[in-house]
């Protein structure tokens, strides 16, 4: 990484926006809030045994905890 960018703790070009799909593995470096499964309802999103949503940049992904798999990707708006 660039000294400037590492500087103001910036990622790559290119790996800001990254928008991931079904089958990739995220990276452990890859930032996510995990959606609470009270939120399900609210969000439209449907219990997965075995999985949790994370969200990151207004989608919902679907992620295999124990693989980082993404198991779906959801466009999701969350306040």
């Amino acid at each position: 990484m660039p000294p400037g960018l590492a500087k103001k703790g910036g990622l790559p070009p290119g790996q800001a926006k990254k928008i991931y799909g079904v089958g990739e593995r995220l990276p452990t470096s890859f930032d996510y809030r995990i959606v609470e499964p009270s939120l399900y309802d609210r969000y439209d999103l449907r219990e997965r045994d075995g999985y949790v949503y994370g969200y990151s940049d207004g989608r919902a992904y679907l992620i295999d905890p124990e693989t980082r798999l993404v198991a779906d990707v959801v466009r999701v708006l969350i306040d």
